[in-house]
């Protein structure tokens, strides 16, 4: 009898010892998952920096006033010589909506479109779900958005960027988030 009762209670051991294992491999396959996902995050945020990089820094660059032609908190056009061949360029920024992105699996996020002396705009997909912009005088005070005027756009001698950026795919209905913030100060304002 107790070589029954000993065979049973190895089992259930064993079934215990089994059950464990199995939920830290399914925990370590859900923490690696999340950690791509964060990474992906991470280098999307990276990229839309470098994007706004290339173009802010040189905003305003060979050209005549205004040098920013709008601004809102969602949008800005600026005219700005891109390849410093002496051809002064227009490029608009602006977002998309959630229906913009329908194809791609997060419902959060939008497009981002880039457009260069009124050509068609070049939507790219970062899982963006909030972007910001801001605008600030000399001496550093929030200018009020959306500006069109000529002696309002003028004024603007920095710009800060905020924008957050989440992972394409969702862990347990989470999706990864990185936020991304840089004050650019155009040389050329």
């Amino acid at each position: 009898m107790t070589a029954i009762l000993d065979i049973i209670l190895s089992y259930i051991i064993g079934g215990i010892l089994l059950l464990m294992i199995l939920t830290v491999n399914a925990n370590l396959t859900n923490v690696a998952f999340q950690s791509s996902l964060d990474y992906q995050a991470e280098t999307n945020a990276m990229s839309v920096g470098q994007i706004f990089e290339y173009d802010f820094y040189k905003t305003g660059y060979h050209a005549t006033s205004p040098k920013i032609t709008y601004a809102d908190t969602a949008a800005i056009t600026f005219k700005a010589d891109l390849q410093n061949v002496g051809t002064v360029n227009t490029v608009a920024y602006f977002i998309g909506t959630t229906a913009d992105a329908a194809a791609t699996p997060n419902p959060n996020d939008f497009p981002l479109y880039r457009q260069v002396d009124g050509a068609s705009a070049a939507k790219s997909y970062y899982g963006l779900t909030w972007l910001k912009f801001t605008y600030y005088d000399s001496s550093g005070t929030e200018l009020s958005t959306p500006m069109t005027l000529t002696s309002d756009l003028e004024k603007i001698k920095s710009i800060r960027v905020q924008a957050t950026v989440q992972s394409t795919f969702p862990v347990d209905s989470t999706y990864s988030s990185t936020y991304w913030e840089r004050t650019f100060f155009p040389m050329n304002l």
